[in-house]
């Protein structure tokens, strides 16, 4: 992996107009507070994050199974069959940050970094590329932007070539990103991750699920800086989730054939630097404490195939319906009907 060398270490803060988000927080109101309480350390300079395959993998779990293996979690009932895993696919030690390319990432735009920008607009899925790792080329209002992606485990694209997505995207002189992708058609968000703070100082951005420091373990002295790795959680669909630094974890819900609500989190780094030695002068690189990344697909949007054995088959204001009133006719996520607050009568 490459790392980027500066001679000036905690410089210049940010300069960036604030935005707002044209679309709402996931996680529901108690995510709209992007703000994180973390100091970064910035430099006057401009680099490239960059990617790395990651060699290593995760086993699944079986139905209402919960594995934890190195970050603790809280078991939750739900109507269907609930699978959490937090599984150690890096090279983290507990305590010890790790940096072994769990995730990696690089962003373009018009084939050149994207430097210091806010962008919020709509955008079209250009192209899909998984052979290594994954890239995705987005159409937007502001140019073409290049997404290229790799973790352990793989990442998987969310959308197809065609699919309209929202994009929001802040990046500091620094290349500290924050960035989701929303795509309407699947439920799906993407967040990308990679600075000082898990959101920015100068603008919004909203936190998924509720994403927050659990835990922290003391101090590691790595011969410049001292580290205190962290542990990460998320709240979904009434399930608790933690990762560490240097972890995978994921929630996921086994109600196939349907799509299943389902958050995948790779936590590459999460620690905050607590202090340094006196003689020593740090890359500003090795001061961003979090590089992480999370997927999430909630349930199924109107007019997708529905299970009406569920307890919740659909997203919320929509019924799995029959709407045809015939034999043979797929159950729908329909619409409520305003007065019944159920599903409305069939076609004629």
């Amino acid at each position: 992996m490459r790392t980027p060398t500066y001679g000036l270490a905690f410089a210049t803060a940010l300069v960036g107009a604030a935005c707002v988000v044209g679309y709402p927080p996931v996680g529901g109101d108690d995510a709209s507070d992007g703000q994180d309480t973390t100091d970064a350390s910035e430099d006057d300079a401009t680099t490239d994050t960059s990617e790395d395959d990651a060699s290593t993998g995760t086993d699944g779990t079986e139905d209402g199974e919960t594995t934890d293996t190195d970050s603790s979690e809280e078991d939750a009932s739900t109507e269907e069959d609930a699978s959490t895993e937090d599984t150690t696919t890096g090279g983290g030690e507990g305590c010890v940050p790790v940096d072994d390319g769990l995730f990696q990432f690089e962003i373009g735009l018009d084939g050149q970094s994207v430097g210091q920008t806010t962008l919020d607009e709509g955008c079209t899925i250009a192209e899909v590329n998984e052979d290594d790792g994954l890239q995705l080329v987005l159409d937007c209002f502001s140019g073409t932007l290049e997404l290229s992606m790799s973790g352990s485990p793989a990442i998987e694209p969310l959308g197809t070539v065609g699919d309209p997505v929202a994009l929001w995207l802040h990046t500091s002189m620094t290349a500290e990103t924050w960035m989701r992708i929303d795509y309407p058609e699947r439920d799906a968000s993407r967040f990308v991750i990679y600075g000082g703070t898990l959101a920015p100082d100068d603008a919004y951005f909203p936190l998924p699920w509720g994403l927050a420091p659990v835990d922290a373990c003391e101090p590691h002295d790595d011969g410049c800086l001292f580290l205190a790795a962290e542990t990460l959680g998320v709240s979904f669909e009434g399930q608790e989730l933690e990762v560490g630094d240097s972890d995978y974890g994921e929630i996921t819900f086994d109600n196939l054939p349907v799509p299943v609500p389902e958050l995948r989190m790779w936590v590459d780094r999460a620690f905050q630097v607590t202090g340094g030695h006196r003689d020593c002068l740090p890359e500003i690189e090795s001061t961003f404490g979090y590089r992480l990344h999370l997927t999430s697909v909630g349930r199924p949007v109107e007019g997708d195939t529905c299970d009406p054995g569920l307890q919740e088959p659909c997203a919320t204001g929509l019924h799995c319906c029959y709407p045809c009133g015939i034999p043979d006719c797929d159950f729908l996520c329909t619409a409520e009907d305003s007065n019944t607050m159920e599903c409305p009568p069939p076609a004629p």
